[in-house]
């Protein structure tokens, strides 16, 4: 790889050196200002605010989901380990079909070894070849930071780094911010990755034909829980792969670096490894697959719990394996507690977030005010001026419309006060009205019955009725 301590930075369209203390080691780079937009900001926290509380909703149904997940698995391992039985590894017995089994038995491979798809063949009796891939490639560091210049002006400045990295992943190149950015033997060049060349893609295990544990065929997922954990050097000198590519072996595998020139962009590297277990252990039902006999699947307690197989490598019995699923069992309850707790304090925090960014603006406003005592207290006064006259405005709108009367026809309420002069008196009545409340008197003329307060206390009787 070409090494360069040169550095860039992209203001709009133009690009101008970097000083040297603003990168570490051998990047190259770009630097961006931008102001703060409010509208912007605010509408990011509130859709933090929106994230925050879909966080908080979700964690704690997965909190409870956690604790069912904890007790069921124990109670499937505590009754599954009841009933397993030691098996037996030169033979398949037909009683054994349906029950829960415990073996300890050497691995066997049937038919061809391992092979990759370069041609590099695992040795034999193994069961795993597994190849670790690398690529040398542009990858992009981003770092946000705010800043504030001498007038305590608020700017963000997002400086992007490019540097090359061996990854196991291809990075997207079509991504970057600048693409053509990159320093490479004092110059720029385009940031491009290639592709991964054809017969690299797709799985990194290659597997025997058949692969066994004593007389049991071990089906796809447990031969997944196999460890590749041996290194392998590949045993001949040069491989030849898709596109032209030649692979030389080097001391960690295989690498299609020249001899004598640095590593560039889309060079690649290949490291192997092969099962260094030649025993596992495993608890299973025993069941019957067509293709190879017997072999092992899931099994069903009498309470109706399913215990799902299990394999590890080396030789280790029954109890020590269940203690082993016990301890995964807590450890991960532990683990889903914290990340269920975890986020849901993060989502409480994001909750809050239009809070913190309208709290985030008064050292801002304070400063304003301090600095700009001639523009800032003019708008300020004028901006309370402007609000106290559009509230007397609608107060005086308000009285206003009270004061006006209302429609013909409509439903007038009976004021608290009589009107001046009285009530008019209906026909027959005598003239004159009557001033108090009700309008009119409570008994007709003529009825022989007196008023409220035209007799003594002692000539009426209850309610207003005249003794007789």
């Amino acid at each position: 790889m070409a090494d360069s301590e040169d550095a860039c930075e992209a203001s709009g369209s133009s690009l101008k050196p970097l000083s040297p203390a603003s990168y570490q080691g051998e990047l190259s780079g770009s630097e961006e200002e931008e102001p703060p937009n409010f509208f912007q900001e605010a509408g990011g926290a509130c859709f933090g605010s929106l994230v925050g509380l879909a966080l908080v909703v979700c964690s704690l149904p997965f909190l409870w989901w956690n604790e069912q997940r904890y007790i069921s698995t124990w109670r499937v391992l505590d009754e599954a380990s009841r009933l397993v039985v030691d098996a037996p590894c030169n033979a398949a017995l037909e009683d054994n079909y349906g029950r829960l089994l415990h073996v300890t038995c050497g691995l066997q491979t049937e038919g061809g070894p391992p092979i990759d798809t370069i041609g590099v063949e695992a040795p034999a009796g193994k069961a795993l070849l597994e190849r670790g891939r690398s690529m040398l490639q542009w990858e992009e560091d981003e770092e946000k930071d705010e800043r504030r210049d001498a007038d305590w002006h608020r700017k963000i400045v997002r400086r992007f780094r490019y540097r090359q990295v061996w990854s196991s992943e291809r990075i997207d190149s079509s991504l970057f911010r600048h693409p053509d950015s990159c320093m490479h033997g004092g110059s720029l060049v385009p940031c491009r990755n290639p592709p991964w060349p054809a017969d690299l893609q797709g799985g990194s295990k290659f597997w025997a034909d058949t692969v066994k544990a004593g007389a049991f065929r071990l089906p796809a997922q447990l031969r997944e829980k196999i460890p590749a954990d041996e290194p392998f050097p590949p045993p001949l000198g040069t491989y030849h792969g898709s596109e032209g590519r030649v692979y030389r072996r080097d001391p960690s595998g295989l690498s299609t670096v020249e001899p004598g020139r640095p590593p560039a962009v889309g060079d690649i590297r290949l490291e192997y490894t092969v099962n260094g277990a030649d025993a596992v252990s495993v608890l299973g039902a025993q069941v019957y697959s067509p293709a190879g006999g017997a072999t092992f699947g899931s099994f069903t307690t009498p309470k109706g719990r399913v215990f799902r197989p299990e394999l590890v490598a080396g030789e280790r019995d029954a109890a020590e394996m269940f203690q082993s699923l016990l301890q995964s069992n807590e450890w991960m309850l532990w683990l889903l507690r914290a990340g269920g707790w975890i986020a849901c304090w993060v989502g409480i925090a994001m909750a809050f977030g239009p809070v913190q960014q309208a709290l985030s603006w008064v050292p801002l406003v304070a400063a304003w005010l301090f600095y700009r005592p001639l523009i800032s207290v003019p708008l300020l006064c004028g901006a309370a001026a402007l609000l106290a006259w559009a509230s007397l405005r609608r107060r005086s709108a308000e009285q206003q419309a009270a004061a006006e009367p209302p429609p013909a026809g409509s439903y007038q309420p009976l004021p608290h006060e009589p009107p001046a002069g009285g009530y008019p008196s209906p026909a027959g009545w005598p003239p004159g009205g009557y001033g108090g409340w009700p309008p009119v008197p409570l008994h007709p003329p003529g009825s022989g019955l007196a008023e409220p307060g035209s007799e003594s206390p002692a000539a009426a009787g209850p309610y207003g009725w005249a003794r007789p």
